[in-house]
């Protein structure tokens, strides 16, 4: 290990381009040391947990999207007005199909009862909301679990206040 790392800083000096290349590609090879390359068990969630802003947010019993929402069609093909929500899903509806999860404003038919996902998630807030979110989880279902797929994705409002004003604003 050490020869590489010595070989790459030399490369590096001696030339600026080929040592970012040299020291990519140890780093490539570093990456692929470790581990036997087979998965002792694949993870099964039991539940997922959404955390984040409006880009997680399915509202409503009628499961609108802060996104272009789908809604349903005539025999026909021309649309009505009625919203499905199985129609242009949001990136966390992607996540739970995959586990064959729902969540309450968007059930899927292959979940349980009660539905298996569940969306904290809250339009308009940024990074400082996140601890009420969690705080919130924590009090109605208890500590994280070991099987508890949990996905976050928020900051995008902080960004925006950066940009806007200089300076985040606290959402709390």
């Amino acid at each position: 290990m050490t020869v590489v790392i010595d070989f790459v800083g030399r490369v590096a000096r001696a030339a600026p381009r080929a040592g970012v290349c040299a020291a990519l590609l140890a780093l490539g090879l570093l990456a692929g040391c470790g581990g036997s390359g087979t998965r002792v068990d694949d993870f099964k969630p039991s539940s997922l947990l959404v955390f984040g802003d409006e880009t997680s947010v399915i509202t409503g019993i009628e499961g609108r999207r802060y996104t272009v929402n789908g809604v349903t069609t005539n025999s026909d093909g021309t649309p009505t007005d009625v919203v499905n929500c199985g129609v242009n899903p949001i990136w966390v509806q992607i996540v739970a199909n995959e586990y064959k999860f729902g969540f309450a404003q968007c059930p899927n038919a292959n979940d349980t009862t009660p539905p298996r996902g569940r969306i904290y998630a809250q339009p308009q807030t940024g990074i400082a909301s996140l601890v009420a979110q969690i705080d919130l989880a924590i009090a109605e279902r208890g500590p994280f679990k070991s099987s508890d797929l949990v996905t976050v994705y928020t900051g995008q409002k902080d960004l925006f206040d950066l940009f806007l004003t200089g300076q985040p604003t606290s959402d709390e």
